[in-house]
C-alpha cells in the first residue's frame, strides 16, 4: 500500500485507489452517477469481495445497476501483471434473494367495467424498471468517467452472479490478453492476491485500558482477600486513614 493513503471515504476516492498499482483497495462500485459517482462498496478482496457484497445486500440490489473497477494482478516478482477491468451490474430480481412480501398481494378485485387495480408491488416494479433502464442509458458516460481514473482492458457486463466468478472473469480477460496469456491464469490470479493482501499492514489494535484489565487481575479464590496485581497499584485509591485524638 502506498504510505500516501488516506481513508476512503468517497466513489471518487475509491475508485482512485483501485487506480493505483498499489493502492490499498483492488475493487470498487459506484452509482449511475458520472458526476458524484456515489459510492457502493468497495475493499481488498477482489472479485470474490465484490460477490459477497453483492449477496448480502440482495433485495437492495434486486433491479439495480452499478458500475465499478476492477484490479486484477497476475503472478509475482518480474512476471507480474495488471489488468483493469469495467464492471456493470445488471442483476435482475430472479437473480437475486426474494422475500415474502404483503405489498404483492393482489389489490382487492375491480369491478367489471373499471381497470384492474396493480398492487402496490407491481407498482413498484414498474418504477424500479423505468430507473434501471435509465442507469443502462448511462453507460457511455459512466465509461468515459471510469477510463479517467485507470485504462480498463475489457468491460464485463454482469446480469447474473454466474458473470462475476473467478473464473469467469479470469477467462474473458485471458481472451483480451494473449501477450500475457501465460500469466493471466487462475493460479497466477491467487498467487497474486495472496502476495497483495500479505502487503497489506496489519489494523491498528487500541491498546487495552489499565482499568479493563483491573478485574482479570484480581485473584479471587475462596475464603481469602483479593489480591491486586501490583502492576496495578497504581488503580488503588490511597487510603484515608483517621489522625488519633491528641
Amino acid at each position: 500500500m502506498d504510505a500516501g493513503d488516506q481513508a476512503i471515504l468517497t466513489g471518487s476516492d475509491a475508485l482512485k485507489a483501485v487506480a493505483k498499482p498499489t493502492g490499498e483497495w483492488n475493487w470498487a462500485l459506484v452509482g449511475p452517477d458520472p458526476d458524484k459517482l456515489p459510492l457502493v462498496g468497495g475493499g481488498s478482496g477482489s472479485i470474490e469481495e465484490m460477490r459477497e457484497c453483492l449477496t448480502s445486500r440482495a433485495v437492495e440490489q434486486a433491479q439495480q445497476v452499478y458500475y465499478g473497477l476492477l484490479r486484477l494482478s497476475f503472478g509475482t516478482g518480474r512476471l507480474a501483471r495488471q489488468k483493469y477491468v469495467m464492471v456493470q451490474i445488471t442483476f435482475m430480481e430472479d437473480d437475486m434473494q426474494k422475500t415474502s412480501d404483503t405489498s404483492d398481494k393482489p389489490a382487492p378485485p375491480a369491478a367489471e367495467d373499471e381497470l384492474p387495480v396493480p398492487s402496490p408491488g407491481q407498482i413498484q416494479r414498474k418504477k424500479s424498471m423505468v430507473s434501471r433502464g435509465q442507469a443502462i442509458g448511462k453507460r457511455p458516460a459512466m465509461e468515459k468517467a471510469l477510463s479517467a481514473f485507470a485504462h480498463y482492458t475489457i468491460i464485463i457486463e454482469a446480469n447474473h452472479m454466474d458473470d462475476l466468478t473467478v473464473g469467469e472473469v479470469i477467462e474473458r480477460v485471458a481472451k483480451v490478453s494473449s501477450v500475457d496469456a501465460e500469466v493471466v491464469t487462475n493460479e497466477g490470479f491467487f498467487s497474486a492476491l495472496k502476495e497483495f493482501k500479505e502487503s497489506l499492514p496489519e489494523p491498528e489494535v487500541e491498546e487495552t485500558s489499565v482499568v479493563l484489565e483491573a478485574p482479570r487481575a484480581l485473584n479471587l479464590k475462596p475464603n481469602l482477600t483479593p489480591k491486586l496485581n501490583p502492576r496495578l497499584q497504581l488503580l488503588r485509591k490511597p487510603s484515608l486513614r483517621k489522625k488519633p485524638n491528641l
